[in-house]
């Protein structure tokens, strides 16, 4: 089907001759090539290590580029004959990207391709910049505008719009052994890391108005970013009457981190298009930001009693003094952890060829967090176009770090002389005192406030089966499965009244029951009591009174309702497994990996607007059927798929899909050649190639269900113009001298 002339929609009559347009022409194959060197060399005394590396890449998407080199240099010496000991570190990193974008409408080049209208010709357009009479220079060429969605012409974005960002970074360290007794030392360790950032923008002349001015869009941003640690450490190891041992370590560390600084400026471009310097930029404000420290002194303590090196109980201990605690009610937390693990099959002297090896183990440990209020309980003030403006919030002087306690069992075991094995784990464990914004009454001075509060229940299940057996004199093979579970459960939320309080004025903040942590105009993520983290709400089309797709009388069609919200689903998977084998004969090596994910479920909004637009194969089939079938009546394509795929980024609760997969992850194959070459310059040689994410066995979203939206907790799930998910093959090739 192809579009109506000027009409950027693919809702037009069906063609003659099918379009042969297919968007996958646009991307390329990403190439990743990564070169190592290492030498070693030193005497009884004194070692050094040199290594450099390099990884160059280019992605999928034309532009898209990924360079990295790094450097090492470690020095170990033994100053004092089995007294004092030296190591000395440097590492030099710097990397170069440019155009690393993952999703999204903005600067994204396949909203424009996915979208194309079928009746057009894509060739035209990439010759992405045209002539100008009145402008005297190439400006974009793309007649359909942004389509209210930020669009481009999608070679122009990757031509002109430049978005690169270049790291320099810089590790050094050192630390210095003495060893008191041959079972008593003392070390002392310090480094410094050293990271400088520079992100860059350049928007050529005739950019959408949203991003740039006629002339064009220019920023420069400097970030640097310091850590600095330091520790002592005492350590003991030592064995007595040959049956107790104690291994032992006690000491202090300070961290200096998240000191940075970032500097720049940024704006619209003046009189000179595409000229990219600062001198260029009107009312392009520079920016300056100096953030709070976050400092944390330690002392903390492990120790492990063993008998007979068959029972053995650890312990460990740590107390925390943070400066994100600062104007709290408390300046540290302490955090313990104590386990006890036995080898039974040594105890109760079991046969070892049945069962070879039997431990079990059981432990208990607590965790705090208190970097979660950095910058919240210290009173700061942001510069907002050179003068500073007020806080909006109340800061959280009773806070509290958030605390993570749990517990877990366990067991290995190994069978017929190790060649079966079989782990299992499982382990629970409640947070608590996570933060949360409430807001407050509009008659309060500050716009809302920081709680802590809630309660998160989460356990699981962790197992592993394998086998290693040899089938001949040369050939051995090994297989193992993985099986992972867990669920989550929301216990409490902000499950009491609190009172606050400020220049003496209170406020109540009530019980909640329901939080909504990302808000989307089709799409949020809610926390429920007695529900799970991951739950995802969705619109829906108007409902009758039994919850079924209300068709409207007059219009024939359906209705969206965006004052409804819906829960459709969870984004975390029901269990995980993995089945790895691999197979050696003589010097070659097979192996495979097959995983599944099963459970869940994800959301497309690609999906509904390609549905709006009338691009997807499903619009197709309901032209050709007659219309859209719902409930066995047939509905204008066109009529339903705009309403259900439009509007405010679609009806989302009509693109919910699965996301159990299943996939063959890994694949490689190998050879060593173990003969001595070149007069026994060369030792060996390893030849490899390997296939990964090669293809799926099973898969009903029309995307990966794997890929992310997002890196934090209540933005999963949910594909909006994502790059697809990629197989790659590589060759390696390894000497060793």
């Amino acid at each position: 089907y192809g579009s109506e002339p000027g009409e950027f929609n693919s809702w037009g009559s069906k063609l003659e001759v099918p379009t042969s347009y297919d968007p996958a022409d646009f991307f390329q194959t990403g190439i990743n090539v990564t070169n190592s060197v290492s030498l070693s060399t030193g005497n009884q005394k004194s070692q050094t290590y040199i290594s450099g590396a390099s990884t160059n890449a280019k992605g999928i998407i034309p532009s898209n580029e990924y360079n990295k080199y790094n450097f090492t240099f470690r020095h170990t010496a033994n100053l004092i004959e089995n007294k004092l000991d030296l190591d000395l570190n440097v590492m030099y990193i710097r990397q170069d990207n440019q155009y690393m974008i993952s999703q999204g409408q903005y600067f994204n080049p396949l909203l424009p391709l996915y979208l194309f209208p079928r009746g057009d010709d894509i060739e035209k357009y990439k010759v992405y910049e045209r002539y100008n009479v009145d402008r005297n220079f190439k400006t974009q060429y793309w007649p359909y505008g942004d389509m209210g969605l930020s669009m481009q012409n999608p070679y122009w974005i990757i031509n002109r719009n430049f978005i690169t960002n270049t790291k320099n970074r810089y590790i050094i360290g050192a630390a210095l052994k003495y060893n008191i007794f041959d079972w008593l030392n003392v070390i002392g360790r310090v480094k410094l890391d050293d990271n400088t950032n520079v992100f860059e923008k350049k928007f050529y002349a005739s950019t959408i108005k949203q991003f740039a001015s006629e002339t064009g869009y220019y920023s420069n941003e400097n970030t640097n970013t310091r850590q600095s640690y330091a520790d002592v450490l005492l350590s003991a190891n030592k064995t007595i009457n040959n049956k107790i041992g104690l291994t032992a370590n006690v000491g202090a560390s300070y961290m200096d981190d998240h000191r940075f600084k970032t500097t720049g400026f940024g704006g619209n471009l003046g009189l000179v298009p595409n000229h990219f310097h600062f001198s260029n930029v009107v009312n392009g404000l520079p920016n300056q930001n100096i953030s709070i420290p976050l400092q944390t002194q330690s002392l903390f303590g492990t120790a492990q009693l063993s008998y007979r090196n068959m029972i053995f109980v650890d312990a460990t201990a740590r107390n925390e003094w943070p400066s994100s605690l600062a104007n709290t009610s408390q300046s540290s937390f302490f955090y313990p952890s104590l386990g006890l693990s036995a080898i039974a099959s040594d105890l109760l002297r079991i046969p070892k060829d049945v069962l070879s090896y039997l431990k079990v183990r059981g432990s208990y440990s607590e965790v705090g967090n208190a970097s979660s209020l950095l910058g919240i309980t210290v009173p700061t003030y942001s510069y907002v176009g050179g003068s500073p403006a007020t806080s909006t919030f109340l800061p959280p002087t009773w806070a509290e770090p958030e605390r993570t306690k749990s517990w877990e069992a366990g067991v290995n075991m190994r069978f017929f002389r190790n060649k079966i094995s079989f782990d299992a784990t499982y382990y629970n464990a409640n947070t608590f005192n996570q933060m949360f914004y409430r807001e407050l009454p509009p008659s309060a001075p500050w716009g809302g406030m920081y709680v802590n509060a809630g309660k998160v229940n989460n356990w699981g299940i962790e197992a592993s089966l394998g086998i290693k057996q040899a089938i001949t004199k040369e050939i051995e093979w090994s297989s193992n499965v993985v099986f992972s579970m867990n669920r989550n459960k929301i216990v409490t939320l902000v499950d009491k009244p609190q009172v606050v309080s400020d220049g003496g004025v209170s406020w109540t903040i009530q019980p909640v029951d329901t939080l909504k942590m990302s808000v989307l105009e089709t799409y949020q993520t809610w926390l429920v009591k007695g529900e799970s983290m991951g739950d995802m709400y969705a619109s829906s089309l108007v409902l009758d009174m039994y919850g079924n797709i209300k068709i409207d009388g007059q219009s024939g069609t359906v209705k969206p309702d965006y004052t409804k919200f819906y829960k459709v689903g969870n984004v975390n998977p029901k269990y995980n497994i993995g089945f790895r084998n691999s197979i050696s004969y003589k010097n070659f090596t097979l192996g495979f990996l097959i995983d599944g994910r099963f459970g869940g479920e994800c959301i497309s909004s690609t999906q509904a607007v390609m549905d709006q637009f009338g691009v997807s194969a499903v619009t197709a089939e309901a032209r050709d059927n007659g219309g859209a079938m719902v409930y066995g009546y047939p509905i204008s394509a066109k009529s339903y798929y705009s309403t259900i795929g439009g509007g405010k980024s679609g009806i989302l609760s009509e693109y919910v899909y699965s996301a159990t997969n299943i996939r063959l992850r890994e694949a490689s194959l190998s050879y060593t050649h173990p003969v001595s070459l070149f007069n026994n310059t060369i030792k060996s040689v390893t030849a490899s190639i390997t296939g990964r994410n090669l293809f799926m066995f099973y898969n009903k979203a029309p995307f990966d269900p794997e890929l992310t939206s997002s890196t934090g907790n209540y933005y999963q799930g949910i594909d909006y113009f994502m790059q697809p998910s990629l197989r790659s093959v590589g060759f390696n090739l390894k000497f060793q001298f």
